[in-house]
């Protein structure tokens, strides 16, 4: 965030947080849409994890609330959905793709 860096003076753990957000979150996405996938089907799974995307990306791009640990903690929570939709995708479209090749070999 070297752009805001002179206008939102941050912190090591500000900056900290703030690039970690999406990391925890796509470690969250990949061990639990395995399993949403099987609950709900892949393709509504995989819907999900594309509206995780959005809303992650779009709130992180709008939030404007406070200053300092507030204005960063709460980029890194909408990071984090966006990291939870993107790390999300990689099981399902495994599957998907393993499923659909036609190889016998599953």
């Amino acid at each position: 965030m070297v752009i805001m860096r002179d206008r939102y003076p941050q912190s090591r753990l500000d900056e900290s947080i703030l690039l970690s957000g999406a990391f925890a979150g796509a470690i969250v996405g990949q061990l639990s849409f395995g399993y949403i996938g099987d609950l709900l089907g892949r393709t509504r799974a995989l819907f999900l994890t594309n509206f995780l995307c959005l809303v992650g990306a779009l709130g992180s791009a709008l939030f404007t609330g406070g200053r300092g640990f507030a204005l960063y903690g709460g980029i890194a929570i909408w990071r984090f959905f966006l990291g939870a939709g993107v790390g999300g995708v990689y099981p399902l479209s495994a599957t998907s793709a393993a499923e659909n090749s036609g190889s016998t070999d599953l």
